[in-house]
């Protein structure tokens, strides 16, 4: 069996991040992979109309440097227990950022949280992760934000 080598993890701190989180740590550690922590600002809609302080100078700088900090924080742990694990921000829609990781840096396994959706619509994946599983050109690990058992098995559709 192929083991994954170059992992990537969606972390956009939604509940259940830290679960897919330290599922992503075991299994860079079991495999010696390379952990990569991702995480995509969305760029509101109100920049298009210019009513956002986003477009200001230093505005953008600021906030995806506060988001990098914070991952560069969420790591230090992960990194002092042996894992090769490094952090980036990235700015666009989540799933197209993803996939554009994925094919530059050729990842072989994406993971990430269920982004669930409410409402009368109420599924257990949300167009982030619907979007992942179509067109990523690689496997992606869409993990339940409420599961904190261990698996035996798991069940994949090819």
């Amino acid at each position: 069996m192929e083991r994954f080598k170059n992992i990537l993890v969606l972390y956009d701190r939604k509940v259940g991040d830290e679960a897919s989180l330290d599922r992503a740590t075991t299994l860079a550690r079991l495999n010696s992979a390379k952990l990569t922590v991702v995480d995509v600002i969305e760029i509101p809609s109100s920049v298009l109309f210019g009513s956002s302080k986003w477009g200001e100078v230093g505005g953008r700088e600021s906030f995806i440097a506060e988001r990098q900090s914070h991952l560069d924080r969420l790591i230090h742990s992960i990194r002092q227990s042996g894992v090769d694990v490094c952090a980036s921000v990235l700015v666009g829609k989540s799933f197209q950022e993803v996939i554009r990781a994925v094919l530059r840096d050729r990842y072989d396994l994406v993971i990430m949280t269920a982004d669930a959706l409410q409402g009368y619509r109420h599924s257990s994946l949300g167009p982030i992760s619907l979007n992942l599983l179509i067109k990523c050109p690689c496997p992606v690990w869409v993990m339940q934000p409420k599961t904190g058992r261990r698996f035996q098995r798991i069940l994949a559709a090819l």
